[in-house]
């Protein structure tokens, strides 16, 4: 059996200056499904809940106070036997997780100046099993006891950006762009022997980046010359927009990577890259 449900609820007054919430909700449901009737499930039995409110309000026509919150419940189980505890069953494998997210953001436009900040929160409650009784050896029946996991993880991740318009910057209008992310520490697994689960180090990521504007006119032919007069052939405007800039100025990087041939190789979890410079253009039609 499938089964799957969204409900949208939405209020809201004035775009401008007011403020806007929609509440989401969804529910799946799926039984197990053995293809070939050994009494093994092919696709395990799902159990999933979503519900999420999504909130702005504007304290001014230049301002902006978003956030959003969200739960998840998610469980899903396979093997054989699901009517009984996992570790009663001759193999069982399944876990659940309790997932809690929020985010809030804040913007607001004055004079020349942008800025943004925000904070992102999460929360994870993790169970589950990967085991089982076998044969249903008495050996086996104490080891089945043994394949329970439980864990939790907090997340923080905050940020900000700050963008200047320049009327005129050396010599023509540009825009600076300065932007700063910091991550708090973390659980992220690392496969050693035995696979183990880290707790990271926080990092902080500042990146800067200017751009120009090049706007030139070209001038649109007429479809029919004997038609058109001159003084009614129109222009279309072309932007050339060149960008430079600095990501992760403080040469922030993870500590602890793995090396050697063994090493994990999946084990990152800091900045992408290191210091890098880079220039970048693009074209607007």
């Amino acid at each position: 059996m499938y089964f799957c449900r969204r409900n949208e609820r939405t209020f809201e007054t004035d775009n401008r200056v007011g403020a806007a919430a929609c509440v989401l909700r969804q529910d799946r449901h799926r039984d197990p499904y053995d293809r070939n009737g050994d009494s093994y499930s092919d696709l395990p039995k799902l159990r999933n809940l979503s519900v999420g409110v999504n909130a702005f309000v504007r304290p001014t026509q230049l301002s902006k106070l978003s956030v959003r919150y969200n739960i998840v419940n998610d469980e899903h189980r396979g093997g054989n036997n699901l009517g009984l505890q996992p570790h009663e069953s001759n193999i069982s494998e399944g876990a659940s997780h309790l997932i809690h997210s929020g985010h809030l953001d804040y913007h607001i436009d004055f004079g020349h100046q942008h800025v943004e900040a925000y904070t992102a929160l999460q929360h994870i409650r993790r169970n589950s099993y990967y085991g089982g009784i076998g044969e249903g050896t008495p050996e086996e029946r104490i080891d089945a006891l043994k394949a329970y996991g439980y864990t939790t993880n907090f997340t923080l991740a905050t940020g900000a950006l700050w963008r200047y318009h320049f009327d005129k910057l050396w010599f023509m209008p540009a825009s600076l762009t300065v932007t700063g992310n910091f991550t708090g520490p973390m659980l992220v697994p690392h496969e050693t022997e035995p696979p183990v689960l880290m707790k990271t180090q926080s990092f902080f990521v500042l990146n800067a980046q200017v751009s120009y504007d090049f706007h030139f006119k070209i001038q649109r032919k007429a479809a029919d010359p004997m038609v058109q007069r001159p003084s009614e052939v129109g222009y279309n405007e072309v932007v050339l927009c060149l960008t430079a800039g600095v990501q992760n100025i403080t040469n922030a990087y993870q500590p602890d990577l793995d090396y050697g041939v063994l090493r994990d190789a999946g084990y990152i979890y800091g900045p992408k890259q290191p210091r890098s410079l880079y220039l970048g253009f693009n074209v607007k039609i």
